[in-house]
């Protein structure tokens, strides 16, 4: 083994937090985040240049609690797109940090693995998604779920364990976690076991019946008060009857993690151990997906995986980071040789490698809207045009082969002219012929939401086709995606 290698395996197994090292592959991963840090995708463009009654009425009507996620995005909206941005990049790396301290509250844990288990999960090639502004709700529970998972297994104080269930409270408002709540109680369900003071054991087991109701309580007041109603009717609801079929996996899980907490310790093999661990990160992976079934997302989990890459579907990923690292490293630990965790640490280069590629599309993706959003500034045709047909013929520009919605059409009409009288789509979606008033279907979509507040349906007056000259290297490299739009008017003489 060389010098270099041996410094590595020591650095890693120092009982501290590897900060260069994790910090360094994550900012190789995600740096490239700071270049678009005015960028805005997908439905952010229902929040940016919105009034906040309008993100409010939103809120309200999905059912979020007190609409609380509505106040957050006016608050954060104050700060531009860069302030979600950045705060994004902090707290997900936290996230990372909080991770090591979770699971060095689990002594059996080397302290090499907890290493390369934080590592992982802040360089794994999930959740891309990030990078909307939507989603950031849902980066910032995952952080107050994991801060209120450490509170609970590290600290004891009543104040530490108050605050804990606080912060569990607010982080299951992202309905994904409340299945994933289960972690925290079964850590501390085994922490309580392995008390050897019955005094401690006592308390302790006062804590787990007001952590373990915390689920049905939020359940319940969700149901009761906080139900999606108007055009949300419905929305993330939560129905118990989906997962009917996934139960047993459930309670097999859950057997086979209790079974495997009390005979580690009399298992002398680090390799056994090890091979016995990946059915957990499984479980963990399993559940990091099921709750989708909860609310409706019913298809077959291989579907499911295939979709979560392309478009925002990643944003699906939220959960995953954790199931990932501990799959990834106990493998490694089960196959290791002479301490060195080579299957690590082709996980991480080759992890840092596709996130590199996905946030270089995102920043291209962004170069592309800026630049169409400056030529239809320019153009009087477009501006005395109401409704509008895109063709886009530079989808090769767009990140996660996405197409555009019709809000961020309306999104770029807005902030290119300053008002909300037209209304645009891609024209593969326009119904009937182009002599047709646009179809009735839409109405619902003509409103502040959705940029078209104050669109009058009619016929489609022109028809823009995007092209660009530069591929997405060039466009990566130089800045410049050189778009020009094509725009041809309809019924000009009408």
């Amino acid at each position: 083994m060389g010098d270099r290698v041996k410094a590595l395996v020591r650095y890693l197994e120092r009982d501290a937090f590897p900060w260069t090292l994790a910090l360094s592959v994550y900012v190789i991963s995600h740096g490239l985040s700071f270049l678009f840090l005015g960028a805005v995708f997908w439905d952010d463009w229902t929040l940016v240049d919105v009034r906040p009654e309008v993100i409010l009425d939103v809120y309200r009507q999905n059912g979020s609690v007190f609409a609380h996620a509505g106040y957050l995005h006016i608050a954060m909206l104050t700060t531009g797109p860069a302030g979600y941005h950045i705060l994004t990049f902090v707290l997900l790396f936290a996230s990372g940090v909080l991770v090591w301290a979770i699971v060095r509250a689990i002594p059996e844990v080397h302290a090499i693995d907890r290493s390369l288990i934080a590592i992982l999960i802040v360089t794994a090639p999930l959740y891309s998604a990030r990078v909307a502004l939507i989603v950031f709700p849902y980066t910032l529970r995952l952080f107050l779920f994991f801060w209120a998972w450490y509170l609970l297994v590290t600290k004891r104080r009543t104040g530490s364990r108050v605050l804990s269930f606080a912060l569990f409270a607010l982080s299951v408002n992202t309905p994904s976690l409340l299945v994933f709540y289960l972690l925290p109680c079964l850590h501390l369900l085994c922490q309580t076991f392995r008390q050897r003071s019955e005094e401690h054991a006592a308390r302790a087991m006062l804590w787990i019946v007001p952590f373990g109701g915390l689920p049905l309580l939020f359940w319940f007041v969700k149901r009761q008060f906080f139900r999606p109603y108007g055009l949300l009717e419905g929305y993330n609801e939560i129905n118990l009857g989906n997962l009917q079929h996934d139960l047993p996996w459930l309670v097999a899980g859950l057997a086979y993690t209790l079974v495997f907490v009390a005979v580690w310790r009399y298992v002398k093999s680090e390799r056994l151990k090890a091979l016995s661990a990946i059915p957990i990160g499984l479980w963990i992976l399993w559940l990091a997906v099921v709750p989708y079934r909860a609310i409706g997302f019913g298809v077959p989990i291989r579907v499911w995986w295939d979709l979560s890459f392309y478009d925002w579907w990643s944003r699906h990923q939220l959960l995953l980071p954790l199931g990932f690292a501990v799959v990834v490293t106990s493998v490694d630990k089960a196959l290791r040789f002479k301490r060195v965790p080579l299957i690590v640490c082709l996980v991480v280069v080759a992890s840092v490698a596709y996130n590199v590629r996905v946030e270089s599309e995102y920043y291209v993706d962004w170069t592309k809207q800026r630049e169409i959003i400056r030529l239809l500034g320019s153009s009087e045709d477009v501006r005395k045009s109401k409704t509008i047909l895109f063709e886009d013929d530079a989808a090769f520009l767009n990140a996660r082969t996405r197409t555009f919605r019709h809000y961020e059409y309306n999104g770029w009409l807005k902030r290119a002219y300053g008002d909300e009288t037209r209304f645009a789509m891609d024209r593969p979606l326009w119904r009937g012929s182009l002599s047709d008033q646009i179809d009735p279907s839409w109405r619902n979509a003509f409103s502040e939401k959705y940029n078209a507040g104050q669109y009058v349906a009619g016929v489609p007056d022109a028809l823009i086709r995007i092209h660009a000259a530069n591929g997405r290297w060039r466009t990566f490299v130089t800045g410049s995606a050189k778009v020009s739009l094509e725009a041809s008017l309809l019924h000009a003489g009408r």
